[in-house]
């Protein structure tokens, strides 16, 4: 429990007992944290579930959401209601929840400068959005490709018999992971037959320690409309112009770089 006397812009806590009176209670930065958020008027980032008060059945049915889509399914659902009916909250709360079974989340705040209208801007943002539970201050992205890169390198040596890490077997094990990361990404060549050069050049370059390539290959998955001509004729990537023709896709990504 804390006890919160405020003075202007200053707050004065006061707590009373420990950590250790009870088996649930919270740190005391995170109890500050929480009355500090009320206090601005904004949703706190964690620990939701001391707060929430009904909607259990809104509740409920956003859970059962998530256990479906576990499942390799997919949901779509909108949450309307007035100014103040707790909207805000109880996509935070959900989003609380992703976050404790293990999900990837975005937030994206639509308006005129990431408008829904505008699909590769709104790509882009979505992109930008990603969190997981261990990164929850900046764009996972980065980290999402490494893990999923890295379980393919896994696999691949397995099944090959190759040491996964050995000098020896790297360039051949390189030439296998890139075959593969095809064949996963075969279904979306129809789309956009540039996503999977790009992460090909993204592992290539985690590979080689090349910051540069990393980033220029990140960027373009990012859906970056602002890479220099200079950069993209020193990258694998120089060839997309060519594969994509121009065109606008019906998925987001630049196609044009």
């Amino acid at each position: 429990p804390v006890r919160l006397r405020s003075s202007g812009q200053t707050n004065l806590y006061e707590w009373h007992g420990t950590a250790s009176d009870r088996a649930d209670a919270l740190p005391q930065r995170a109890a500050r944290d929480i009355v500090d958020a009320l206090r601005q008027g904004v949703v706190p980032e964690r620990h939701l579930d001391r707060l929430v008060v009904g909607q259990e059945s809104f509740r409920r049915h956003l859970t059962e959401l998530l256990t479906h889509v576990r499942d390799g399914r997919s949901e779509f659902k909108f949450l309307r209601g007035p100014y103040g009916a707790g909207k805000t909250f109880l996509c935070s709360w959900l989003r609380e929840q992703a976050f404790e079974t293990a999900f990837a989340v975005s937030t994206v705040r639509i308006g005129p400068d990431q408008p829904l209208s505008d699909l590769p801007i709104f790509f882009s943002g979505l992109v930008d959005g990603l969190r997981t539970p261990e990164k929850r201050d900046a764009s996972a992205l980065a980290d999402i490709l490494e893990s999923w890169l890295l379980r393919i390198h896994r696999s691949t040596a397995a099944t090959e018999g190759l040491s996964a890490f050995a000098p020896e077997s790297r360039e051949r094990l390189a030439d296998l992971v890139k075959e593969r990361i095809e064949e996963e990404l075969a279904r979306l060549a129809g789309v956009d037959p540039g996503f999977a050069p790009a992460l090909r050049a993204f592992y290539q370059a985690r590979l080689e320690k090349k910051p540069d390539l990393a980033a220029t290959a990140l960027a373009w998955l990012r859906g970056s409309r602002a890479l220099p001509a200079d950069v993209r004729r020193e990258t694998v990537l120089k060839g997309l112009d060519s594969v994509t023709g121009g065109r606008r896709n019906l998925l987001p990504w630049p196609v044009s770089i």
